[in-house]
């Protein structure tokens, strides 16, 4: 092993190890067995069926239903095939996902071929999160930000009426402005709506762990973001919305640092 792989953990990590390799018979890692599968089974659907769709042949696709193939077996930890487990190393994610970002930004492509991509996003976090022998992950302050709102489970809170209500008032805002701006023939507010929806879920019980990073105080920011773009040109609601939004994300953010605080 060169001695820069050595000396950088890192390094080490991407470069010498796959953290799908033959944890499909190891006990307590549940979570990451899990994980693992929904990752290999999602970039071989995806690879092959935009390798079918496309006219002409993609590296960058080629090379992912390669390193999928590569990373099940692995996985399954079947016969020890020296090629196939260094295929399966960290860094394959890494470069896919990089040369994907790539050809996404110089290249049309389908919805299929983003998917695929956003896929490799998800491997490459894992892949450098995940720890050796364990299944959880130490969440930092900013992914923590990003999978929790201020609104969820707010509904079966005790002695948190104010919360109730203005969490009830922010939801139904949105809802009945994303709608509103549906109606309008505006496509984007699709996104809005997703958002406020899935709010409404965690609101009333926060046992849907799918929706949480959908729902979070990022979300929030990032809605925020992009209703300030577009709060001119598209009439009263639209301005009402962005500000609504803007509302939402502060709040997030000050309920956030101040539970932290505590």
């Amino acid at each position: 092993m060169p001695e820069v792989l050595k000396g950088n953990e890192l390094l080490r990590k991407l470069f010498t190890k796959g953290w799908k390799t033959e944890i499909f018979n190891e006990e307590g890692q549940i979570v990451k067995q899990v994980a693992a599968v929904s990752i290999v089974f999602a970039l071989l659907y995806f690879s092959t069926t935009s390798l079918i769709m496309e006219r002409a042949t993609n590296p960058v696709t080629v090379f992912t239903l390669i390193y999928s193939a590569a990373s099940l077996w692995s996985f399954l930890g079947l016969v020890h095939v020296r090629d196939l487990n260094t295929i399966s190393k960290n860094v394959m994610p890494v470069l896919l996902c990089f040369f994907a970002t790539l050809f996404i930004l110089t290249h049309e492509r389908s919805i299929i071929f983003d998917a695929m991509a956003a896929t490799l996003l998800i491997d490459v976090y894992f892949a450098l999160r995940f720890q050796d022998g364990s299944d959880e992950i130490e969440f930092t302050m900013l992914e923590r930000f990003c999978m929790q709102s201020w609104t969820q489970g707010a509904f079966e809170a005790d002695n948190k009426l104010a919360l109730q209500i203005t969490g009830a008032c922010f939801i139904f805002a949105e809802l009945f402005l994303s709608i509103t701006g549906l109606v309008a023939n505006r496509p984007f507010q699709a996104l809005f709506l997703t958002f406020a929806l899935a709010r409404l879920m965690q609101y009333v019980s926060d046992v849907f762990s799918g929706v949480r990073m959908l729902q979070s105080n990022m979300s929030g920011v990032l809605l925020a973001l992009i209703g300030v773009t577009t709060m001119f040109g598209y009439g009263y609601f639209a301005f009402l919305q962005s500000m609504v939004m803007i509302a939402d994300a502060y709040i997030g953010a000050a309920a956030f640092t101040m539970d932290k605080k505590d």
